[in-house]
């Protein structure tokens, strides 16, 4: 693994980690990125809970291919790998469930979302936020 790869994985099981702690995610979601320039990316992995590891966090390549970690991918994997495979400037994608619109929404005011978009709000959160 290198370095790239490991501060992504850091990153992702951060996001992860406080994603679920806000009950944003609650095992229903997921989360996929890639390292700048890679052809691999990774993607928590289907049932995911609260203690996330490294090891949670699946790495593929662009063909599919699983090339480690433990457990079977969300269900919603293939739209993650088309996303990853066809959009070599997207770096990190989530899959949520329907009713975080909503709250989102209600949290961060109309205006928010629509200059910024709702993801912006959390993932500036998350970039803040301080280990426990």
């Amino acid at each position: 693994m290198d370095a790239a790869e490991t501060l992504i994985r850091d990153k992702t099981l951060k996001a992860w980690r406080f994603l679920y702690a806000r009950g944003l995610i609650e095992g229903f979601g997921h989360i996929s990125s890639r390292p700048p320039g890679s052809d691999q990316f990774l993607i928590s992995r289907h049932s995911l809970g609260p203690k996330a590891t490294s090891e949670d966090l699946l790495l593929f390549d662009m063909e599919g291919r699983k090339l480690s970690g433990k457990g079977d991918p969300p269900g919603e994997f293939p739209i993650h790998l088309e996303e990853n495979a066809h959009r070599a400037y997207v770096s990190c994608a989530l899959g949520k469930p329907v009713w975080l619109d909503d709250q989102t929404a209600a949290e961060a005011g109309e205006e928010l979302l629509k200059t910024r978009g709702p993801f912006r709000r959390i993932w500036a959160l998350v970039e803040s936020d301080t280990e426990d």
